[in-house]
């Protein structure tokens, strides 16, 4: 072989404290740059905001969201292995009601897994505990997914906001 296709090993040699450095440094450079739409963080002092009004159905304390369209009627209107969200309201009513577009204050995030089928199947929840002053019989926003037990992660911010559609903005608080 001719030397110049060999490759100089000695010359390659990284020191291993330097290469910690180096990796340390890149790794909490990209988690610092990470959008917060990618990660399933949701801010204290973040607003979540009803764009149109939303009619909850009679006999029903909630009404469900997927895919950014109300999804009415059924006992279980939505692919429970896509991301979906519920808004409640306080109590059942005889009569359809109709919430109109409020600034909801976000004063509670909580994440939850349960096991739905055995022990391969959980529903991975993200609950919003929500406060109006106009509208105190809304108060919570529930968002969940199926998916597979022990290897699934929660529903990241963009995958609420791809749920709620146009009818729900998420504004951040600082």
């Amino acid at each position: 072989m001719r030397k110049s296709n060999l490759i100089n090993w000695r010359a390659l040699h990284i020191n291993p404290i330097m290469l910690f450095f180096f990796v340390c440094f890149f790794a909490t450079t990209a988690a610092a740059e990470k959008p917060l739409t990618d990660s399933r963080d949701i801010p204290k002092g973040s607003k979540l905001v009803l764009e149109k009004p939303l009619t909850i159905p009679a006999n029903s304390a909630h009404v469900k969201l997927q895919d950014g369209q109300v999804k009415p009627g059924a006992i279980n209107p939505v692919d429970q292995y896509y991301p979906n969200c519920s808004f409640r309201v306080r109590s059942v009513e005889q009569v359809s009601r109709t919430i109109a577009p409020d600034s909801f204050s976000v004063i509670r995030v909580r994440w939850d897994e349960e096991r739905v089928s055995g022990r391969s199947i959980s529903e991975f929840t993200t609950q919003l505990r929500l406060r109006s002053e106009k509208q105190p019989q809304a108060f919570e926003l529930t968002c969940q997914q199926w998916g597979e037990a022990g290897n699934f992660e929660y529903l990241s911010v963009t995958d609420i906001k791809k749920a709620l559609g146009s009818f729900f903005e998420l504004r951040f608080g600082k």
